[in-house]
């Protein structure tokens, strides 16, 4: 027989800076939350982490939608983190996202994957890091956390946490750039990514040198140069945490607003 409870909490919570309060339903195998906002709690010595509910996330077609963020640079160091969440549809095949300098017609860096043809890959104006041989994770329809880490010179890729590869590269952001999510390049001609991105942030330091657990619900601190949450449900158009680099979804049709992890 399974057991069924019901947990009511009140809790403040210093990682988000406010008091939550809601419930917390166990059922078996299932935890179901109503109106809780919180990275982690612990009850019963048993600590739960990134279990927000109510939040959402943008789903991409695989062909031509995407976020477009306008006027985007990051190239003031020479240490950046690129993050984000994905889950695929199908393969998973297409641009996860870019940065994309309009007035010289070419990429500062983008991610790629293509699991076709046997490839997944950050390329960039300096050098191109692949990941061999393809994760697996790129196309087994699960949530995942991805990460690019740029310190002198090399741009380090981790997967749920773990470091895959390394090479010669830059995250650099320069020129009259374009940060775009779900795709890549200037108008979103690009084959868009197929499957759903969530929490995306981009910061001026290298925030992982090992293995870490990746939060799911990351905060923006004076490190964060951009961080769109998708939280918004609906609409054109999607904030950035920062108020400096608010996007547009773009494209025919839109990015779909789902259901986030």
């Amino acid at each position: 027989m399974k057991k069924f409870c019901v947990i009511h909490i009140f809790i403040a919570s210093l990682l988000a800076t406010q008091v939550l309060a809601g419930t917390l339903t166990i059922n078996g195998d299932l935890i179901v939350t109503t109106n809780l906002t919180a990275q982690s709690i612990t009850l019963g010595g048993v600590t739960l982490t990134n279990w927000a509910s109510g939040r959402s996330a943008l789903q991409f077609n695989g062909a031509t939608n995407y976020v477009g963020v306008v006027a985007f640079t990051n190239n003031a160091t020479s240490t950046r983190t690129v993050e984000w969440w994905a889950k695929s549809a199908g393969t998973g095949n297409g641009f996860y996202l870019g940065s994309w300098q309009n007035s010289v017609s070419q990429h500062n860096f983008l991610c790629v994957n293509n699991v076709s043809a046997g490839e997944w890959y950050v390329q960039t104006g300096s050098g191109t890091v692949y990941v061999s041989p393809v994760p697996t994770e790129a196309s087994d329809g699960k949530w995942h956390h991805y990460a690019l880490v740029e310190s002198n010179s090399t741009v380090t890729v981790f997967i749920d946490g773990n470091s895959r590869t390394n090479g010669a590269a830059s995250l650099s952001m320069g020129g009259v750039a374009d940060f775009e999510i779900g795709d890549i390049d200037s108008g979103g001609s690009g084959p868009a990514y197929n499957g759903t991105v969530d929490e995306v942030r981009i910061s001026n330091v290298a925030r992982y040198t090992a293995k870490f657990i990746p939060v799911y619900y990351p905060v923006a601190d004076l490190a964060t140069v951009g961080l769109w949450r998708f939280d918004e449900g609906g609409g054109t158009n999607t904030a950035d945490v920062t108020g400096n680099h608010n996007g547009t979804l773009l494209g025919s049709p839109l990015p779909t607003w789902v259901g986030g992890r």
